[in-house]
Formats: C-alpha cells, structure tokens, sequence
C-alpha cells in the first residue's frame, strides 16, 4: 500500500511512530485463518478465505491490541470484526487490495476528494 511507505519514510511519524524492532509493516491482508481466539462468536472457521479491514490505528498504533503485527509478517492476530470472508471465485490477491481501494472510492464519493 502507498501507506506503508509513507509511513516507513516517516511521512506520518509523529501520528504513527515505529517503536522500536522487530517492526512488521503492512496494512493489506488476505489469506486463510489458521486459528481462532477462545472468544471468537462469529462464524469463521479455521481454513475460510479472509481479508483484513482495518486501519492505520490498529495497524501502527502503539495502543494496537497485540502491537504492531503489520500483514507483512507470516502470521496476523487481529479482532473477529476486522475480517470479512473472501468470496470463492476471487483470488486472495484480488481481495488483499480491496479495503485500500474501497476506502479510496468511499471518500471520493461520500466524504470528498483530498
């Protein structure tokens, strides 16, 4: 995402400071889940096709959950209400771009172009 650049240049560094190492970057996420918390009440199951919805606070805040995890790292832990299943006939690269882009037209059309 042209976020995690940005970031990772210090554009944001003030709002998102990375604290310190290991530091795993990335906002986009798709794959498969390979475990589910002992609270987990949604319908997901071990093995669904998922992309991860959710934003630069819970991606680099210092306040995130479990800490930074970004979708760059082998595995991320995230809330149940930050994922959404991926439809069969779409490829997990496809899905993995669609929050960013989504969220793009989304403030295009409802909140203005910036």
């Amino acid at each position: 995402s042209p976020v995690d650049v940005q970031i990772l240049g210090g554009e944001y560094s003030e709002r998102f400071p990375v604290h310190g190492f290991p530091f795993v970057p990335g906002l986009d996420a798709a794959g498969e889940i390979a475990g589910l918390g002992e609270k987990c009440s949604s319908e997901l199951k071990v093995g669904d096709r998922v992309v991860l919805c959710h934003g630069l606070e819970e991606s680099y805040s210092p306040s995130a959950g479990a800490g930074p995890s970004g979708s760059f790292s082998e595995f991320c832990v995230c809330p149940e209400g930050q994922v959404c299943k991926v439809p069969d006939d779409m490829t997990l690269s496809m899905a993995a771009g669609l929050p960013f882009a989504g969220l793009a037209a989304y403030q295009a059309l409802f909140t203005g172009a910036t």
